[in-house]
């Protein structure tokens, strides 16, 4: 089993739906949220993250959906 992590920063308002999604389908089994927190410029971040079989790890989306975007992201997992 490998940990992916999806982080979002410097987002305002402190309002921000992220969910981890297999296959389209929001997954919330095994996922571990790390909550919203302050930047000191005013901005907030988050995380979560999940374990997945490596093998499967392309099935995996992080989406992100937030007043200040002009649509929600949705996030592929990138060798760092």
């Amino acid at each position: 089993m490998e940990v992916l992590v999806c982080r979002v920063y410097g987002f305002y308002p402190k309002e921000m739906d992220a969910t981890w999604r297999k296959d389209g389908e929001v997954w919330e089994q095994d996922t571990f949220w790390g909550g919203v927190l302050p930047n000191s410029d005013g901005t907030y971040h988050a995380w979560l993250s999940i374990e997945v079989d490596p093998k499967e790890r392309d099935r995996y989306r992080c989406y992100v959906d937030h007043d200040g975007l002009p649509e929600p992201l949705i996030l592929a997992w990138v060798e760092p």
